[in-house]
């Protein structure tokens, strides 16, 4: 398993040869374990600060509606955050993984550009 991690972090840039199945999915498997993992980093304080001002409003007292409406303003800021963050995280799992789609293709036996 790290062997083909290891194999395809090596050869980022490499769209010649052929990738065996296992080395692929390998790879393939550790760019989501590190998707999820960044998204969890970024957005795990951001929804941590939100609860906490929560839990904070409730405990002097807020109504239902005030709290909500917290909530709401809290996050209308982050959501164009967190957008730009994800799109820049899915683009470099693109990145990482085009030169391994590519070689996968030629190990079935496809042109790069199919």
């Amino acid at each position: 398993m790290l062997d083909a991690i290891k194999y395809n972090l090596v050869h980022l840039a490499d769209f010649t040869g052929r990738e065996d199945r296992p080395t692929f999915w390998w790879y393939v498997l550790f760019l989501a374990f590190i998707d999820v993992l960044l998204g969890l980093v970024v957005g795990g304080p951001l929804i941590v600060g939100n609860m906490t001002a929560a839990f904070h409003a409730a405990q002097s007292g807020a109504s239902q509606e005030a709290i909500q409406a917290q909530m709401m303003q809290q996050m209308s800021g982050q959501i164009v955050e967190m957008m730009w963050i994800s799109a820049a995280i899915k683009a470099l799992m693109i990145l990482l993984s085009v030169a391994a789609f590519v070689r996968r293709l030629h190990d079935s036996d496809h042109s790069g550009w199919w």
